[in-house]
């Protein structure tokens, strides 16, 4: 009698231990769903928006007042390389530089220009320790076939006769999805003319964001963009800098697109403890309206790169 009403406890208390892990794992498994679901309802909802680009528009401009400095700079030393300095200089102080038709500004740039194309550089990839010896090799034949893919030597010419012109010169590297029809890396110069970015500042990479402006027509923008730039018409518009008023397009023809690189802070757990991370992310837009946010693209919850 005694023995099985132990064995009666022993049962109620197995059924009973039995149904708290039931209950357990069923809460779990509700717990995960939920966070599913709370996943997709929030990739469902752009981060980035209209508002957030007409925003953005807004402190690229502050930037643009605050680089008028460095901009009256570049125009001055463009108008000095066309000899074009009369608007800089008065009568009497005109007199001690050269004629405009010496040409001797001119061939002292483009002198100094020949030596840097003398001392064109060659890519050379050497191997951090022994089991890197073979990606060194690999990318020591790929990348200078890239570089000749994208006529790197004219890309390196137009740098060189900015840096000896300005003291700086900017050149990107992107990617062309439509490149020879399979997509393939992309290497353009920049002008430093129309980069926008936070003022006060001895090192690009500390800015929060940087913006690059750039001209494109009004109809290929709709071509592009059927669903968001249907309207679009084109406008002058100030933000957008020229080095000469012969330079400024039509308006009704031109409308100015902004790339938008920005920085994040997230957070990471990493060993159990929690760390600050910077993410950089790309969002693309034109006459206020989002075209693209790299915050919004699923395939990117890492950001634009991956090394920030």
């Amino acid at each position: 009698m005694a023995r099985a009403k132990k064995e009666k406890v022993v049962e109620d208390a197995l059924a009973q231990e039995m149904a708290q892990e039931t209950a357990q794992a069923e809460a779990e498994r509700e717990e995960v769903e939920k966070q599913e679901v709370e996943r997709e309802i929030s990739s469902l909802i752009p981060k980035l928006t209209d508002e957030d680009c007409i925003e953005a528009m807004g402190r690229c401009r502050k930037y643009h007042e605050k680089m008028q400095g460095l901009e009256n700079r570049l125009k001055e030393n463009e108008a000095y390389y066309r000899q074009q300095y009369t608007y800089y200089k008065n009568l009497d102080e005109q007199r001690s530089l050269p004629e405009k038709g010496s040409g001797y500004l001119l061939n002292a740039v483009i002198n100094k220009v020949a030596d840097m194309m003398d001392n064109y550089p060659q890519p050379t990839i050497l191997p951090r320790e022994e089991s890197d010896e073979e990606t060194a090799s690999i990318l020591s034949k790929v990348i200078p076939a890239i570089l000749e893919r994208n006529n790197y030597t004219k890309v390196y010419y137009k740098c060189a006769m900015e840096k000896v012109k300005n003291g700086v010169s900017v050149a990107g590297v992107f990617w062309n999805p439509t490149k020879d029809n399979i997509g393939d890396v992309e290497i353009k110069r920049i002008d430093i003319l129309n980069m926008r970015w936070e003022p006060n500042i001895e090192d690009i990479q500390d800015s929060k964001e940087i913006f690059i402006l750039t001209e494109s027509d009004v109809e290929t923008m709709k071509v592009l963009y059927p669903d968001k730039l249907s309207d679009l018409a084109g406008s002058y518009n100030a933000d957008l800098s020229h080095y000469s008023d012969m330079e400024v397009s039509r308006a009704d023809e031109k409308v100015i697109v902004y790339d938008w690189y920005y920085k994040k802070t997230v957070s990471v757990e990493i060993g159990g403890q929690v760390f600050p991370k910077t993410v950089l992310h790309y969002a693309k837009f034109c006459d206020g309206k989002l075209l693209y946010a790299s915050e919004n693209d699923p395939t990117k919850s890492e950001g634009w790169y991956e090394d920030g």
